[in-house]
């Protein structure tokens, strides 16, 4: 019935049960909800896992998940056996509840949000906020409304902290207007956020997604030496589902350099020309960047080297940014244990969650595990027998027996990598430790 989004939280006992729970969900069609849950969980000596959760208004559902060494992960929805019913895909992050105190959330935080707006177009927000004793100050974002590119200022106020749920509630008011969002706490350095308020008949936007807090001072030698970019959006025009990812380098003086670049579109991936670009870095993490074809994201910086960024243009880009350490690479830097999955789906009809386990020994296979959900329903791969090659600046390809292209591999570090797949949805999946 369209576009939906949902936060929560859980508490789980070790023994596959989970004691207590709250969730928020909201949609582009329907109201917004608030209910306690409760439910069951099973962890597999594949890697693969699941969790069934019951509310008063909502449920149950079933979703499917991963965990990496710091028992953090991705999740899908897992119960669409028709393939029309719901799909979805997000992150599962373990929470430190000595952080459910308003004392333990202060200082910058940047934030990058992705949904959609009342007509269902596709939309982008990212910005800064400082928090301190839960009043919001000094807000700023850059919004993508379907290729509208807009900024805004904003300030409000933070509730108290459950101490149980770490749930807390946001009030805002910017030049767009007043909204409200449920803020779920993970650590004092990161929350996750959802827009709250009844979208249909209302301006209010369909909204989830993370907040970290900044971390150092700001100016252009923030960005200095390689990152790896990696984005989503909506292709201008034809509407088709776009990803894309690449290597920059930047000098920490306003000159950066795309060294390396791959777009997907609707899973036919093209490798672009190096190109050159400038930047300018602001104190509160603000990156303003102009490059030749016009339409560069603009962002925040979390850290060196790593933001949230929006496009410009008339393409709706939510693109991340993250330092790439490691190097130089080879095969043998993807090697170990690593859980992954999808990034959110862009479209329903051509979504295709995932989440997966890899196996790899470093010399150039590696062995995927995977639950996967679309328009076929649900289903595993079990053991699928992968072949990847590793260049030195870190991009590679990957290709099972059976794909119609290979994929394509961007290695962040020996710990983190990310692929664009050759699939009409041109999802993005993202594999940790």
């Amino acid at each position: 019935s369209g576009q939906w989004t949902l936060a929560g939280s859980f508490i789980s006992d070790g023994n596959g049960n989970i004691s207590s729970g709250e969730v928020d969900g909201n949609s582009v069609t329907g109201q917004p909800f608030n209910t306690t849950v409760s439910g069951s969980y099973s962890i597999s000596t594949t890697g693969l896992n699941t969790i069934t959760i019951q509310g008063q208004s909502y449920g149950p559902v079933t979703f499917a998940f991963v965990l990496d060494s710091t028992g953090n992960g991705r999740i899908i929805e897992y119960d669409d056996t028709t393939g029309s019913g719901s799909r979805g895909s997000g992150v599962l992050r373990k929470a430190d509840p000595t952080a459910f105190s308003l004392s333990k959330l202060k200082g910058g935080y940047a934030f990058g949000m992705t949904g959609a707006d009342n007509s269902a177009l596709r939309m982008v927000d990212v910005g800064v906020f400082t928090l301190a004793s839960g009043n919001i100050t000094n807000g700023n974002c850059d919004i993508n409304d379907g290729g509208d590119y807009s900024t805004c200022s904003f300030y409000g106020s933070l509730s108290a902290i459950d101490t149980q749920s770490g749930r807390g509630e946001s009030t805002t008011q910017s030049s767009h207007g007043a909204s409200h969002e449920a803020v779920y706490v993970v650590s004092a350095s990161e929350l996750v956020m959802e827009q709250i308020d009844s979208v249909p008949g209302s301006q209010t936007p369909l909204l989830v997604g993370s907040v970290l807090q900044q971390s150092g001072t700001f100016n252009n030698g923030s960005l200095n030496g390689l990152a790896v970019l990696y984005y989503q959006d909506i292709h201008n025009g034809d509407g088709l589902d776009q990803s894309g990812a690449g290597i920059m380098s930047s000098d920490g003086k306003g000159n950066a350099n795309i060294l390396a670049m791959d777009e997907d579109l609707a899973g036919t991936i093209k490798q672009d020309s190096p190109s050159q670009s400038t930047y300018s870095v602001q104190s509160n993490g603000a990156v303003t960047m102009s490059c030749g074809k016009g339409g560069c994201p603009d962002g925040f910086l979390i850290s060196q080297n790593k933001g949230f960024f929006a496009g410009t243009g008339s393409n709706s880009i939510f693109m991340l940014m993250e330092p790439q350490t490691g190097g130089p690479f080879s095969d043998a830097s993807i090697k170990g244990a690593y859980a992954g999955g999808s990034l959110a789906p862009l479209d329903y009809v051509n979504a295709n969650n995932e989440v997966d386990v890899i196996s790899a020994g470093g010399t150039g296979t590696l062995t995927a595990t995977g639950d996967n959900s679309g328009s076929y329903g649900i289903d595993q791969s079990l053991g699928t027998v992968i072949s990847y090659s590793i260049a030195s600046n870190g991009r590679g390809t990957a290709e099972a027996q059976g794909d119609k292209a290979p994929s394509v591999i961007y290695v962040i570090s020996p710990t983190k990598f990310v692929v664009l797949s050759s699939d009409t949805d041109a999802k993005v999946l993202l594999f940790e430790h």
